[in-house]
């Protein structure tokens, strides 16, 4: 079934285990808009005990211009890391994406529907092993 044929390509780097590097992109033939992209930097061990990670993703690409654009298909991510005791890790989590409204803060109609950013900022816990 060639329906489901595509392109995926993907690039990744590590340097010294300090930084990581990797982009993927993958498209599906005759399908309008499959386009997904995946960008991300990790810095594992740049610092003692810190990590720190950014993420950029979006789907719904279907010709160049529409990388980056600010739509309900964004996200970007941002990520830091402690470990507060051996083997646990306290994040904190930065994400940003869009929502299309129709509305004003005052529930007033707009004479056109506008993407607003959604930011989210969120703690977590993890239990982290290295084998």
């Amino acid at each position: 079934n060639t329906a489901n044929n595509g392109t995926y390509g993907e690039l990744a780097a590590n340097l010294a285990g300090r930084l990581e590097i990797l982009g993927s992109y993958q498209y599906t033939y005759r399908v309008p808009k499959s386009g997904i992209l995946h960008l991300g930097t990790k810095l594992p061990r740049l610092i003692p005990k810190v990590e720190l990670a950014a993420y950029y993703d979006h789907k719904g690409i279907g010709e160049f211009g529409d990388m980056g654009r600010q739509d309900e298909n964004f996200l970007f991510t941002v990520e830091g890391g402690y470990e507060i005791y051996r083997y646990v890790m306290l994040y904190l989590s930065y994400r940003r994406t869009y929502e299309l409204r129709n509305y004003d803060e005052d529930n007033n109609p707009l004479p056109q529907p506008v993407y607003k950013p959604v930011e989210k900022f969120s703690p977590r816990l993890a239990v982290k092993f290295n084998f």
